[in-house]
C-alpha cells in the first residue's frame, strides 16, 4: 500500500470512495445510534458550548434531530456545530442525567424544569 494513503496514527488506509468515507463519518456513527438517547454539545461562536439531549430521531448529511422523550417535541440541530456526542445504551432519558433548562444550553440539577429542546 502506498505510504501517502496510509494513516500513520492507526495504520489504516484512507477511504477509497464516498461509501467508504461515509461509513467512517460522524454522521454515520450518529445514524447507527438512531433511537438511542444522546447528549450533544454544540460549539456556538468561538467559545460557547450549548448542550442538547434527546433520542436521536433522524440524522441527515448536515443535521440531527433529537426527540424529547417527555413531550415528543423534536429539535433539529446543525451537525456542523456538533463537537461532542455521548450516546447512552438506553432508548429513554437515563435516570442519573440532570434535566436541561428550557431554551438554555446548560444543565440544572435533577428535579428542575422539564427539558424543552
Amino acid at each position: 500500500m502506498p505510504q501517502e494513503t496510509m494513516n500513520t496514527a492507526t495504520g489504516s488506509s484512507q477511504p477509497e470512495n464516498m461509501n467508504e468515507f461515509y461509513r467512517e463519518s460522524f454522521s454515520h456513527a450518529l445514524q447507527e445510534a438512531v433511537g438511542y438517547y444522546v447528549t450533544c454539545e454544540f460549539l456556538i461562536g468561538t467559545s460557547n458550548l450549548v448542550v442538547k439531549s434527546g433520542i436521536i430521531y433522524v440524522v441527515g448529511n448536515n443535521f440531527i434531530s433529537l426527540e424529547d422523550p417527555d413531550t415528543g417535541n423534536v429539535t433539529i440541530c446543525d451537525i456542523y456545530s456538533l463537537k461532542f456526542a455521548t450516546i447512552y445504551e438506553t432508548r429513554s432519558r437515563p435516570e442519573n442525567l440532570p434535566q436541561q433548562r428550557p431554551g438554555m444550553g446548560g444543565n440544572i440539577p435533577s428535579g428542575g424544569g422539564r427539558w424543552n429542546g
